[in-house]
């Protein structure tokens, strides 16, 4: 934290002491005792402003001032905002994702998750300005210990990285805290299938159903090496002969293939 926000000054008496080599502008002590250090610049949108660095020492207040002009050097804003993620995440949705190219109901998916998972969260009432990845991190683990799937904690942890990208490119933050924290894993899972002696059960099981040409063909080699045909329906995968059995057998005519 550098400060208190830009722009708010507090009482301060003026004092005569000498800069050292690089100290840079002097320090001026404050009557509660602490020291102050002021920045002038100018924002994106060509306005003067001014930001006021505390320290309880002089040097304290210098170094605070120097990371200051650092981040202006960079084009990077002078502070970051002291809005809560929570509230941040709000505007996200309200503004960055009502704007996207994205269907109506991906970005009423994107929200609901933003709301539960975010701002719903301990995070959500944790101040930009204090965003640490060592947040990110805890925040992951809450949600873990909520039950939630792997596949879900990912999709939050891409829509935080989205609205901390948006603070980002809106200068709300120097820079995104959940790029310096790893992507949540997703187990893979390997598709379930019918052992032989399974298939052989399903097919006595099913003799006397309709369906039992189409899943006979569906257990030949030839359904494993079909490609696609023009069929319609279910049956899209199978291969021209193979399909014609298959809803021949389920009452279709065959004119309709």
């Amino acid at each position: 934290m550098l400060g208190e926000p830009c722009g708010r000054a507090g009482t301060a008496v003026s004092t005569t002491r000498r800069r050292g080599n690089s100290e840079g502008s002097n320090p001026v002590q404050r009557t509660d005792g602490r020291w102050q250090v002021h920045i002038r610049h100018t924002d994106e949108e060509g306005r003067s402003r001014r930001c006021t660095v505390y320290g309880s020492t002089p040097k304290e207040a210098r170094a605070k001032a120097s990371a200051v002009r650092e981040r202006l050097r960079a084009n990077l804003p002078a502070r970051d905002r002291k809005v809560t993620l929570g509230a941040f995440a709000a505007e996200w949705i309200d503004s960055t994702l009502a704007a996207l190219d994205r269907k109506a109901s991906t970005k009423a998916m994107y929200a609901t998750m933003a709301r539960q998972h975010i701002s719903g969260s301990k995070i959500g009432a944790q101040p930009l300005d204090k965003l640490r990845p060592s947040h990110i991190e805890a925040w992951k683990v809450e949600l873990e210990q909520r039950g939630l799937s792997e596949s879900t904690i990912r999709s939050a942890y891409t829509i935080l990285r989205a609205v901390l990208d948006t603070a980002v490119r809106d200068r709300a933050l120097a820079q995104n805290p959940v790029h310096a924290v790893s992507r949540p894993k997703v187990t893979a899972r390997e598709a379930a299938y019918l052992a032989p002696a399974q298939v052989r059960s399903l097919l006595l099981e099913a003799k006397s159903s309709r369906y039992a040409p189409l899943l006979s063909c569906w257990s030949t080699p030839d359904y494993a090496a079909a490609k696609r045909s023009p069929c319609i329906g279910p049956t899209l995968i199978l291969t021209r002969s193979c399909c014609g059995y298959a809803a021949l057998s389920l009452g279709s005519p065959a004119s309709s293939l």
